[in-house]
């Protein structure tokens, strides 16, 4: 969730009906907690909520809270900032409408926000190095090329989080169509992997380890695609359960369906 997202003003918990004490947060609650925490001192320009959850109070041995008064409310944001590269987690309290803490977290990296994941697409597709990499490939139309920001993994020090400056990358996988509308994953680009920060959305390195065919059929399962000419061949028909060749209208044995 992301603080560039509207946060309404006028909205507070409704205390029209308690909720269970171990149900998830409301929209309203999590829109609460974002006003809360996002008015901390600490709660700059440059952090962002990566996820606001329920902080789950003491559980009885029965899940019955029906004795003594209903716990108190609480959510646990963690936040990233991504000018200090620090993940913090603040612990805010909606039943008394205060901010509990606010501490750093160290040695740990957030995930990824939607917002992160489509930025990082884009700054993919526009690196030279990575379009080179793809006409090495005879890929011309990068508008059909489906990048994947995948965790970026562990692959020595310079990962490690615990290291200060240390910037959270992502190194996203290249799949290729060959029309629009196509299951891209049927045609992986190997041996392509790109790194990028995700902060400053900077491309930091594209290892390119050779060019590696790919397949020179789709694989769609699509009823409009599944069964045309340049799809893989053998795929069974879902209408007549026999093999198609590949051929439009040769799916089966005399299923109208699968011939249109």
């Amino acid at each position: 969730m992301s603080t560039e997202l509207a946060l309404n003003p006028d909205a507070r918990l409704d205390t029209t009906s308690a909720p269970y004490p171990l149900d998830p947060l409301s929209a309203a609650e999590i829109r609460n907690a974002a006003e809360l925490v996002s008015g901390a001192a600490a709660f700059g320009v440059a952090c962002r909520f990566y996820s606001i959850a329920l902080l789950e109070p003491a559980k009885p041995p029965t899940l019955d809270f029906a004795d003594g008064p209903p716990p108190p409310r609480q959510a646990l944001c963690v936040v990233w900032n991504r000018v200090q590269r620090r993940v913090y987690e603040a612990r805010a309290c909606l039943t008394t409408q205060r901010v509990l803490s606010f501490r750093h977290i160290p040695g740990r990296f957030t995930s990824y926000l939607a917002e992160d994941m489509l930025a990082c697409e884009d700054a993919v597709r526009t690196d030279p190095r990575w379009q080179e990499a793809m006409r090495k490939r005879g890929v011309m139309d990068f508008s059909l090329a489906m990048i994947d920001p995948w965790p970026a993994g562990y692959l020595g020090d310079q990962d490690n989080p615990a290291t200060p400056g240390t910037p959270r990358v992502c190194r996203p996988l290249t799949f290729v169509r060959a029309a629009p509308g196509e299951n891209g994953y049927a045609r992986p680009v190997e041996g392509l992997i790109v790194t990028v920060d995700m902060d400053t959305l900077q491309v930091l390195d594209v290892a390119d380890h050779g060019v590696v065919p790919t397949p020179p059929t789709a694989g769609n399962y699509t009823p409009a695609l599944m069964f045309g000419d340049s799809n893989r061949t053998g795929l069974a028909s879902p209408w007549t359960g026999g093999a198609c060749s590949g051929r439009s209208g040769s799916c089966g044995s005399g299923s109208t369906r699968a011939k249109a």
